[in-house]
């Protein structure tokens, strides 16, 4: 179910929570060629278009942005935490600790939307990511459908998706989880699917459609994606979560590329009884991408990377009831990443102690199966946006990793919601929310003040 997209995240000047000199969370690739993505200062942001990918890890909220797409893709400006529309690059390298949580506030900021509008995308949208599929340095998006295609709707340049393309993903019956990012330097999001025995991979053509499918075996019950440099040679590798059969017997499975996108040595490593939601994130500051695992059958699993994208054994942490969904950001200030877990019956917040321990889960009602990791009001705090009931939950955080009660925003009809995505898909600076319904994808305007 959950969707990600590759990014790393470059910020300027600014100091936040006491940081002088800025810590760095994630991994972050050179600089390179414009990429246009999306930021939020104290929120991260969605896949930007980025150009190569840098290993960075999924970092929303500052300290990192999603998974993403363009190497150091999007930094843009950062204004009162929100950030603006970015640059990207082309970087691919592993290095340092991606941006911490950064970000003023603008004062007492009240959390709005503008009314919902509706966009068709194919038959029962299961998962929904963001990212420029065209090149035109404006967020696209991508839905990954019952029927077994990927719906992309392009962005008309103020926040309209009415033009949708199908691109046919492969064997995967119903794509569970969508990813994009650059798997053949080429500075191009490419599109990476999942769902039952198999990895779709398809390079972009840079104007939206795609070349053919190429699939390759990751597991049983492929549920979950995640892109980035697992083994440091500056190119971008898949993590996939694979929940297994009716008795779990998961893992997560590691495919390392080879450098031009279509050949990967796979390998599994355990992270679990039943992984069906994996992040990508340096959790010990050690410069190397590990493994945030959602184990549906047994709360989260962190997993170290020994750097050649070989793991040690997890650790477990027990979290939530049948996790769904695995998030990343720094949810305290403190300049470390943290842990948002999504589960059936609402999320879970883990503190990072660091050296990539972690603090016992706190568990909030609502804003379950799928969560995503942002500042929504424009406080310099990054909240939790999940599902809840028949809409949109939000959790705006109070400060310190502390969440207020859940805000819903409902679907169209009261539909269901089966993902959510952030970005800022009308370029004011300010992070919006996307979800996959059951007929469609829903998009609320953010209009806080």
């Amino acid at each position: 179910m959950k969707n990600t997209a590759f990014l790393i995240l470059t910020v300027g000047l600014l100091s936040f929570c006491g940081c002088s000199s800025r810590t760095r969370i994630g991994s972050i690739g050179d600089a390179g060629a414009t990429g246009g993505g999306l930021v939020d200062g104290a929120a991260g942001g969605q896949p930007g278009s980025g150009g190569g990918v840098g290993s960075g890890g999924e970092f929303a909220n500052g300290t990192g942005g999603q998974v993403g797409a363009g190497g150091v893709g999007s930094g843009g400006a950062v204004d009162n935490g929100t950030g603006g529309r970015g640059s990207g690059g082309s970087g691919t390298g592993s290095g340092g600790r991606g941006v911490c949580n950064v970000g003023g506030s603008n004062g007492h900021p009240t959390l709005s939307f503008a009314p919902v509008r509706t966009f068709h995308a194919g038959p029962q949208p299961t998962s929904i990511t963001i990212g420029d599929l065209t090149g035109d340095g404006k967020p696209d998006l991508a839905a990954g459908n019952a029927d077994g295609f990927v719906s992309v709707l392009t962005n008309d340049g103020n926040s309209n998706f009415n033009t949708r393309m199908s691109v046919v993903v492969g064997p995967s019956s119903s794509p569970l989880s969508i990813g994009l990012g650059d798997l053949n330097g080429d500075e191009k999001n490419d599109l990476v699917a999942v769902g039952g025995f198999s990895v779709s991979v398809l390079l972009s053509n840079g104007d939206g459609t795609f070349m053919p499918a190429m699939s390759y075996a990751a597991g049983t019950g492929s549920a979950g994606i995640a892109i980035g440099d697992l083994d440091g040679d500056k190119t971008a590798d898949l993590a996939v979560a694979n929940a297994g059969d009716d008795r779990g017997n998961g893992d997560v499975g590691v495919l390392l590329n080879s450098g031009g996108g279509t050949t990967f040595f796979a390998s599994n490593t355990a992270a679990g009884v039943s992984p069906n939601s994996v992040a990508l994130v340096d959790l010990n500051g050690d410069g190397r991408l590990d493994l945030a695992v959602a184990d549906g059958l047994g709360g989260l699993n962190v997993v170290v990377n020994r750097g050649d994208g070989t793991f040690l054994s997890p650790m477990i942490y027990a979290a939530g009831t049948h996790p769904t969904s695995v998030a990343v950001g720094d949810l305290n200030g403190d300049c470390l990443p943290d842990l948002a877990l999504a589960s059936t019956f609402g999320v879970s917040v883990l503190l990072n102690r660091g050296n990539g321990v972690f603090a016992a889960a706190v568990n909030y009602a609502d804003a379950g199966l799928d969560v995503a990791i942002g500042d929504l009001d424009g406080d310099g705090k990054a909240d939790l946006v999940g599902i809840g009931g028949l809409g949109v939950a939000v959790l705006l955080n109070k400060g310190n990793g502390v969440f207020a009660a859940s805000v819903s925003f409902s679907a169209p009809e009261g539909a269901y919601v089966n993902s959510v995505a952030l970005g800022d898909l009308n370029g004011d600076g300010k992070l919006d929310v996307v979800a996959a319904y059951e007929s469609g994808v829903s998009e609320l305007l953010n209009t806080s003040q």
